[in-house]
């Protein structure tokens, strides 16, 4: 027990406040003394001593009490703060009798200071003080505990301590009236620990502790400015840590657990409540910390000077509508700030149902389906009739897994509630689309009479009419009005221009999608639309490009799909990929694919292209249940369009005979000849009656072998799953693969094995076998895909031959291509009597070994006056000359006719031959209908020579037949002198030994024609030599011919020989 006193004096009269202390708890007796008299004790006052003054003449002592203090929840290393029981109290005390009144004007202390004395000096206490202050000390520690239990979080239990702390308080005056103990001082201690049982119940109780958090947390603040050069923490995290890091008492250990948490926060895992509500960047006389969680009220820690005041606000109706148009905005935009917008709303107005509602949305946008369920039903809570809050249940049931039908009974429940709803009725009729549902029209309906601009009615009803009525015409109408609503949304071009590609209409897609596609260059998913359409039109330079803006646009994960080789490579082409390094893997897949190019002719590569389609396709159609695609893409991407599908959604009775034979095969093998479970059909010649799949799929259960798996026959569809039935002729030797959803949820995978107890073990190792998974397996394994190049229905007929000589450029070899084209493809024009023939040449080499390509593109064009159709064997003659590397080429010759749908083109695998400068060599021998001396400069000039190639290689009997080659690296003497010779021998393919055959052989020389033997010597003066001759072959008879040419270097006896074959005809 501690002493203290106070005293007072005044004419000769002296007075004590002598104070008596035991921890947090204290009493102050009142003594007087008059003049030649002994200490009297007047009574006792609970609380410390406080100043004391004399008044009326001596007659009464003024006493300005300083009741008990309670100390605050805090942390040691933060100022210390407490709070009074009571509001301080003025008393005067009557020196005759000690009985005291309490003043109720405020009144200020006089002038001049009490005296404080040692405790020596003063009276000593009365004998009775011990017990006093031990039993204001039990009541004190009563409160205390009621305030710590407050701060537990024991608000009911709080409610009963403090009232059984104010009974404590009560009772005190009984015990120790007669020891002096005022009764007034210590029953208005009483009173106010009543009066705080009600702020102690759960909801007052809860903003109490939260004011004391926010006090503290400021003075944390504080600290922490003073440690960071006033800079305040990012974030309550940080604050948090920084207090963590200082030495911490257990008691402060425990402050720290719930000091930034509210009591109210339903996030029972959540360390900090107040994120939301933290605002470092706030100034002066703005809220630094806000807690939301208390109904009605708005508890704030506001800046204010160098330090932190805590302010308990209401909130008003502005500050909630405020807050509820900030989260709507927030929510499609940033739904993560919209939910903490509006969870701060849903804690200062909690019966606001709209509030919760906006709250359910704003989970709904960021995907957390349970706590949006639970918002929506707070909501409903609170208003039972708020439509919205309805749909919003409704949205959130259409993401849940088999939530569709409760969906729609929500959204029923918000038509209940507001009939015009136009979104709830939607929802329904798209729903029951999904579903497959055959009242979808009747439900749109209702939604345009609600609404007639309504634009997703229209897409709604133009996908149904698409996909359950194949009326497209009808579809498209309903697209366009779409379009017209929303002019700015791809998605109905998109459709447009799918619709297109089923009724084969390309060019109104690239009439409806290009224009949009270069005025919206972000949008790009109507590229691959376009490139699938202008594939269709053997635009395919047009079709690259498309996907190539496409993919560049793409992410990485997209291009990947588009880029993978897994799914068409064979075994061993993956192994090596494989065994390639990352930054080669590039390359490795450019060549595949060029060497897969059926079409070296053109810029695209044609069987890239369809890949690429075939993957886009299966994005958009076979991804509903899983991304990128099911295992219907990744058929479809190795094998194409199937030639027969047909679907539990749309049955397909078209077969043509080759599919009903796969299908019979497939039959026999499964079921013997015996007659299908359930078909009621025998199986010979019964094929054509599986209308769906031949392998048995979940069924209605029955008996018999099939168990409850059966196949779909024209008589018996008892299918319990979605199924898809594909099959392909030219796969192998024809086969059938089926799909089925067996989880109702868009993911088509094999059709599974049955496992049903009734079906005999030897049957299902047949099923095993014949499994669609099996089949797929072993088809991959013999043909890893399958492509053929589109048909040309109107091929057009030329001829074609290739020679080649050596270049001018150094390690490159001079290709000539030659290209006839019969007259008699030309076309007639009648009205200006003349014949035209106008085509597109293209010839295209391509390297097997380095992947390289080289292209020569020309156009030529042939006017003859009258009709020259006729002229069986005449044609245009044509030349492409092209400098490449030598060694072996794949080489294709194409035309296209430019006045008709009507194209060409041939393949040929080539040696190009290198020439060297150091031994003898002759070039490819060209074969020529006419050599003459040079005219107008043109492609046939051979410096002063003009040949005209003879691509046919075939001549009429009595013909000359012309010769052109080249002589290299002949041997020069010290005079700069050559000297060689030349023989030609040509033999008939049906005698090779006979010998000559030639008549003689025609020169020009120095501009005369001259006749040679058939072996000849020659000189010259440069080490290439140009020969060309007219071989006369008369009256030889009709047949195939070979010439022979043998060159021998007289200087150096080198030899080189070149061949040729030929026709002559009648």
């Amino acid at each position: 027990m501690r002493k203290t006193a106070i005293s007072t004096s005044s004419g000769g009269h002296s007075a004590w406040a002598i104070g008596l202390e035991t921890g947090s708890s204290a009493i102050t007796e009142i003594w007087v003394e008059t003049r030649g008299r002994q200490p009297r004790h007047l009574g006792t006052f609970p609380g410390q001593p406080g100043r004391l003054e004399w008044v009326a003449r001596g007659k009464r002592l003024r006493f300005w009490e300083t009741p008990l203090r309670v100390p605050l929840h805090t942390l040691t290393m933060l100022p210390k703060r407490s709070v009074p029981l009571v509001s301080p109290g003025v008393w005067e005390i009557s020196v005759r009798d000690g009985s005291i009144t309490r003043l109720i004007k405020a009144v200020e202390p006089g002038p001049g200071s009490p005296t404080v004395v040692e405790a020596g000096n003063a009276p000593n206490p009365t004998p009775a003080s011990k017990a006093v202050l031990w039993g204001v000390a039990t009541a004190f520690n009563a409160s205390a505990l009621a305030y710590t239990t407050v701060h537990r979080w024991e608000f009911r239990s709080a409610v009963g301590r403090y009232h059984k702390a104010s009974r404590a308080w009560t009772a005190l005056p009984l015990r120790f009236k007669k020891h002096g103990l005022y009764e007034a001082p210590v029953l208005s201690y009483a009173k106010a620990l009543a009066f705080t049982a009600r702020k102690a119940d759960v909801a007052p109780g809860a903003r109490w502790v939260c004011r004391d958090h926010l006090t503290v947390i400021g003075d944390a603040l504080h600290a922490y400015e003073g440690a960071h050069e006033n800079q305040r923490p990012p974030d309550l995290a940080t604050l948090r840590n920084w207090i963590e890091t200082h030495t911490l008492t257990p008691a402060d250990s425990i402050v720290v657990k719930t000091l930034f948490r509210s009591a109210m926060d339903r996030e029972k895992g959540r360390r900090i409540s107040y994120t939301h509500g933290y605002r470092p960047e706030a100034e002066d006389g703005e809220a630094v910390v806000t807690s939301f969680f208390h109904n009605g009220y708005m508890v704030e820690s506001v800046r204010s000077g160098a330090g932190y005041r805590t302010f308990d606000r209401r909130v008003g109706r502005a500050q909630i509508d405020s807050l509820l148009d900030l989260g709507m905005e927030l929510t499609p935009i940033e739904p993560l700030r919209a939910i903490s917008t509006l969870e701060m709303l849903a804690g200062v107005a909690q019966d606001y149902a709209r509030g919760h509602s906006r709250l359910g949305f704003a989970y709904l946008e960021a995907e957390n389906l349970v706590r949006a369920v639970k918002s929506f039903e707070r909501a409903i809570e609170c208003d039972h009739s708020l439509a919205e809050a309805y749909f919003g249940l409704g949205l959130t049931f259409r993401k849940w897994p088999r939530g569709n039908y409760d969906a729609i009974r929500y959204f029923q429940k918000a038509l209940q509630y507001d009939r015009d709803h136009v979104e709830a009725r939607f929802n329904i009729a798209d729903i029951r689309y999904k579903l497959d549902e055959h009242d979808v029209r009747r439900e749109v309906k209702k939604v345009l009479a609600l609404d007639p601009r309504y634009a997703p009615a229209y897409l709604l009803m133009g996908k149904w009419v698409e996909e359950f009525e194949k009326d497209y015409e009808k579809a498209a109408l309903y697209y366009a009005q779409y379009m017209g609503l929303r002019p700015g949304d791809p998605e109905g071009r998109k459709r447009l221009g799918s619709i297109y590609l089923r009724t084969k209409d390309y060019g109104r897609i690239l009439e409806v999608l290009e224009d949009y596609a270069v005025q919206n260059p972000d949008d790009d998913q109507v590229l691959p639309i376009l490139a699938q359409a202008c594939m269709k039109l053997e635009a395919y330079d047009r079709a690259a490009a498309f996907f190539r803006d496409f993919l560049e646009r793409a992410d990485a994960a997209e291009k990947g799909h588009y880029h993978d080789i897994r799914l068409v490579a064979p075994r061993e082409i993956l192994a090596a990929f494989e065994k390639t390094p990352p930054e080669d893997r590039w390359a490795f897949v450019k060549k595949f694919w060029a060497d897969q190019d059926p079409d070296l002719t053109t810029a695209a590569n044609e069987r890239l292209l369809e890949h690429y389609r075939r993957v886009s396709f299966s994005m958009q159609n076979f991804s509903e249940g899983r991304q990128p695609w099911d295992q219907r893409g990744e058929v479809y991407i190795r094998f194409g369009e199937p030639d027969h599908r047909s679907t539990s959604k749309e049955l397909n009775f078209q077969q043509s005979m080759a599919v009903q034979r796969v299908k019979e095969r497939l039959s026999r093998a499964l079921y013997g000849a015996t007659r299908p479970p359930g078909s009621g059909i025998g199986m010979r010649g019964a094929s054509s009656t599986y209308v769906g799949p031949v392998y048995p799929v979940r069924s209605l259960r029955g008996r018999g072998r099939g168990g409850s798996y059966r196949p779909v026959t024209a008589t018996y569809d008892g299918s319990m799953v979605p199924w898809e039935t594909w099959t392909y002729v030219d796969v192998g030797s024809g086969i059938e693969i089926t799909f089925t959803d067996e989880f109702h949820n868009g993911n088509y995978n094999y059709a599974p094995e049955p496992l049903d107890a009734n079906i005999p073990a030897r049957r299902l190792a047949v099923l095993t076998r014949y499994s669609p998974f099996n089949i797929y397996r072993m088809a991959v394994a013999a043909q890893p895909n399958y492509y053929v190049p589109p048909k040309n229905t109107l091929p057009m007929e030329f001829y074609f031959n290739s020679a080649d000589f050596r270049s001018d450029r150094d390690f490159q070899t001079a290709l000539e291509v030659y290209v006839g084209i019969p007259r008699h493809q030309g076309h007639y024009m009648n009205d200006d009597d003349r014949t035209e023939i106008k085509v597109d040449r293209t010839v295209a080499l391509r390297n097997p070994t380095t992947g390289a390509v080289y292209r020569s593109e020309d156009k030529i064009h042939f006017a003859a006056k009258g009709d020259v159709t006729a002229e069986r064997s005449a044609f245009v003659p044509d030349l492409a000359r092209m400098d490449v590397p030598p060694g072996r080429y794949r080489m294709e010759v194409k035309i296209k006719d430019n006045l008709s749908v009507q194209h060409g083109r041939y393949r040929q695998d080539v040696e190009i031959e290198s020439y060297d400068r150091k031994r003898l060599q002759v070039s490819d021998l060209e074969l020529a209908w006419r050599i003459s001396k040079r005219k107008d400069k043109d492609k046939f000039n051979k410096g002063t020579l003009w040949v005209i190639p003879m691509p046919t290689r075939t001549y009429r009997v009595g013909q000359n037949v012309f010769v052109y080659y080249e002589i290299y690296n002949l041997t020069m003497d010290e005079f700069g002198q050559t000297n060689y010779q030349v023989s030609y021998t040509v033999t008939k393919e049906d005698n090779l030994s006979a010998m000559g055959i030639i008549t003689s052989l025609i020169r020009w020389k120095k501009g005369k024609r001259e006749e040679l033997a058939v072996t000849y010597e020659m000189e010259g003066e440069d080490a290439t030599e140009i020969e060309y001759v007219e071989l006369k072959l008369e009256n030889r008879p009709a047949g195939k011919y070979f010439l022979n040419v043998t060159v021998i270097d007289m200087k150096s006896g080198e030899m080189a020989q070149k061949k040729a074959s030929f026709i002559l005809a009648q």
